[in-house]
This record gives C-alpha cells, structure tokens and sequence, in this order.
C-alpha cells in the first residue's frame, strides 16, 4: 500500500494528464531538502490525486510532505517538500522504493555519497529531471549537465535501464563556482560604493568651483 502510496507522489506521472516534473535535492551540511515541483491540467482528477496524502520517509506514516497548491488558469501547480537530516536520508522513499541497488553514506566525516543505479517499477512514466543543488565541493558525479552548483540527471523511458545517480561531496566545503559568486557579488559592492563616492565628490567638486566663481 505504501508503493502505491508513493508512486501518487513521485510520479503522479500517466495519471496526471499533461504532467511537467522536476525533483530536486539541495544538500548542506546541516540537512537535506528534498522538493517535487509538478505542473498539471486542472482537472477534478488530478486535483484529488495532488491532494492526496504523501509520505517522505519508508514505512512511516506519521510525517506527511509539506505541500503547496497553486492554480492559475487551467494548470495546478504543486510543490511537495520535506527536510531531512542527512542521516535519516537513506529513509527516503524515493531512494527505497525506486533503486535496488543503492550505496547512500551520510555518516561519514568527510563525505556525502549517493550511489543508485537498477531501478523498480516504481514509476509509471520515466520522463523526470533530477536535480541536486549544493554549495559544497563536489568531488566526483555522472550527471548528464552541470551549471554552477546544479547537477541535473534527465530521466526518461529510453535510458530507465541503464539510469544511475552518483555524486560525492565534500562535508564542510565551498565549490569554487559559489565562492567565486560570493565574491563577485562583494566586488560589485565595492565597485558601486566607490562610484557612488566619485560621483559625490565630483558634485562637491562642482559646488564648490560655482561658490567661489
């Protein structure tokens, strides 16, 4: 009953007509957050499906996802969320229903590593992008794009076979992208602070050369 359960979230996929799907983990050293962002054709149908209640963690019903419900004309958008601590992730369902083989290591001192490949049936529909966001160091992956701090895995009913995730990253670290965004962001501080004081002093400059004029 839970994989049924489950299979409503994940992918409320073939059920849902005109389904659009991102899922998306974004990991830190304190936690990990997990989202489902899902766009649908607002029908009577799929709104009672998104309504239903989804669980986040394996064999537990007492923690519901937290959930947000938007329509705007004839689609619904829903955001599922939950927040994990990075130990309790390998309680995931997406992890446990979806992956037989599975390597997850969130105890370790210097690494987070994900490692799923050999997937159930646990989707009706396989076109799903997977996105892990972090501002840690990223040691090692096989995602199919990389942005800045985003990995993306294009999931589709072509590649189901074959289709793994792998990343490790470094606890306690900065990836170069974000530190150098960080310090983009200080530079262009600095860069309008002094064109502000330029200006101000080139106005007092002007005042100055009119009184004595």
């Amino acid at each position: 009953m839970k994989k049924i359960k489950f299979m409503v979230l994940i992918l409320i996929l073939l059920e849902l007509a005109g389904c659009k799907q991102e899922y998306y983990l974004f990991i830190n050293d304190s936690s990990i957050k997990e989202e489902f962002r899902i766009s649908v054709e607002n029908t009577d149908d799929n709104m009672k499906r998104i309504n239903a209640n989804q669980y986040p963690l394996h064999a537990n019903n007492d923690v519901m996802y937290e959930k947000k419900i938007e329509k705007k004309g004839n689609i619904i958008s829903a955001i599922y969320k939950y927040t994990y601590k990075p130990y309790d992730f390998v309680n995931a369902n997406t992890i446990n229903q979806c992956f037989t083989k599975k390597k997850v290591i969130m105890d370790d001192e210097k690494y987070y590593e994900i490692n799923l490949s050999d997937m159930t049936d646990c989707m009706y529909d396989y076109n799903l992008n997977i996105n892990i966001i972090t501002k840690n160091k990223v040691v090692s992956n096989n995602a199919d794009k990389v942005k800045g701090n985003k990995y993306t895995w294009y999931l589709t009913n072509e590649n189901k076979n074959d289709f793994s995730i792998k990343i490790k990253i470094a606890k306690g670290t900065a990836s170069k992208s974000f530190i150098l965004s960080k310090y983009s962001i200080y530079i262009i501080l600095g860069a309008g602070i002094v064109i502000v004081l330029l200006a101000v002093y080139m106005v007092m400059k002007k005042i100055k050369v009119s009184n004595e004029i």
